[in-house]
C-alpha cells in the first residue's frame, strides 16, 4: 500500500498485517527541510514500529473505558460492558502476561470519561451514563473509589492528556453541544482555562508535544472531521494547522521519539486499523 500523506502536515501511513506494521515515513515537502538534512531537527527519518495482537484476551468485552498507565501496569476503569450498560469496575492489567485483577469499583458507573494518574490515584473526569456528568471520581488501591470534585460543566466524550504535571481535558460534550474550552488541573479538583479549540469536537485524539496540545479529528456535530488543531500552552491560542488523510474520530494519540502517533478510530462509520505518524515541528 502506498503512503497516504497530506501535503503540509507530515503524515505517514502505517500499514501491514495484524501482527506487524511499517511506518513509511517521508516528511519532506511539508514546509520543513528536505529529507537529506535530518540534522535540521524538523524532518523525521524512516522508522518502524510493531503492532501485535496479544496472545491473551480480557476476561470480558469492554469499550470506551478509561485506560491509564501505572508504572508497568495498566489500569482500566469504567467503560461499556457486553450488556451495553456503563460499568464501574477498576482493573489492573499486566500487559506482559495478560493477568487481570479486580481492584475495586468507582462510586458511579461511567463511560466516555477522561482519565489520568495524579500521584497514586486514578482520576476519572466526567463521562456519561444516562447523561453527561460533571463528577470527578478518584480511585486508590488502599482507599477505593470516591467523588472528589466537580468539573465546571458536565463533560463526556473527552480526552485527558498529561504533561509536565498538568492534566489537560480536551474536547467533549455537555449534553447539548460540543465544548471548545480546554481545561487544566494539577490536583484533579481545581480547574482553569488552558485555551480554546477553534472547532469544538467530541471523541478526538490528543497529545501534548513541543509546548502545544495537538488535537486530531473528532466528531463535529455528527460527522467525523479530518481537522488537526493546535492549542499553545504558552498563550492558550488555538488554530487549525492541517488535516488528516481521512475523517477520523475515536482514535488514540501518543508521543514517541518526538513524534505523535495516531492509532485506530472510526471513519465514516467503519473501524480503522491504520496508524499515522505526525511531526509536530512541521505544524507551523
Amino acid at each position: 500500500m502506498r503512503p497516504r500523506r497530506s501535503r503540509c502536515t507530515g503524515w505517514s501511513w502505517v500499514t501491514g498485517t495484524a501482527a506487524t506494521a511499517l511506518v513509511l515515513a517521508s516528511l519532506s515537502g511539508c514546509g520543513g527541510y528536505p529529507a537529506s538534512t535530518p540534522s535540521s531537527g524538523r524532518v523525521g527519518t524512516a522508522s518502524a514500529i510493531t503492532a501485535e495482537v496479544m496472545p491473551w484476551e480480557l476476561a470480558a468485552p469492554i469499550s470506551r473505558a478509561v485506560v491509564v498507565a501505572q508504572g508497568r501496569r495498566i489500569i482500566i476503569a469504567g467503560g461499556i460492558g457486553v450488556s451495553g450498560a456503563s460499568e464501574s469496575g477498576v482493573f489492573r492489567l499486566n500487559p506482559r502476561s495478560g493477568s487481570l485483577s479486580l481492584m475495586g469499583t468507582l462510586p458511579a458507573p461511567v463511560h466516555d470519561a477522561g482519565g489520568a494518574m495524579i500521584g497514586r490515584s486514578v482520576f476519572v473526569f466526567g463521562g456519561g451514563s444516562v447523561s453527561s456528568s460533571a463528577t470527578v471520581q478518584a480511585f486508590t488501591r488502599q482507599g477505593g473509589g470516591r467523588d472528589v470534585g466537580t468539573l465546571p460543566t458536565p463533560r463526556s466524550d473527552l480526552v485527558a492528556s498529561k504533561a509536565r504535571g498538568h492534566v489537560y481535558l480536551i474536547g467533549g460534550y455537555d449534553g447539548a453541544t460540543s465544548l471548545a474550552a480546554v481545561l487544566q488541573t494539577v490536583d484533579g479538583r481545581h480547574f482553569s482555562l488552558a485555551g480554546r479549540l477553534p472547532i469544538p469536537v467530541r471523541y478526538p485524539a490528543a497529545a501534548v508535544a513541543s509546548s502545544n496540545i495537538f488535537i486530531f479529528g473528532g466528531l463535529r456535530g455528527t460527522a467525523d472531521t479530518s481537522t488537526i488543531q493546535r492549542v499553545s500552552l504558552r498563550s492558550g491560542r488555538g488554530r487549525i494547522v492541517g488535516h488528516l488523510p481521512l475523517p477520523l474520530s475515536h482514535a488514540t494519540a501518543f508521543v514517541l521519539g518526538g513524534h505523535v502517533y495516531v492509532a485506530g478510530g472510526r471513519s465514516l462509520g467503519h473501524a480503522v486499523r491504520g496508524i499515522w505518524m505526525f511531526n509536530p515541528a512541521n505544524a507551523t
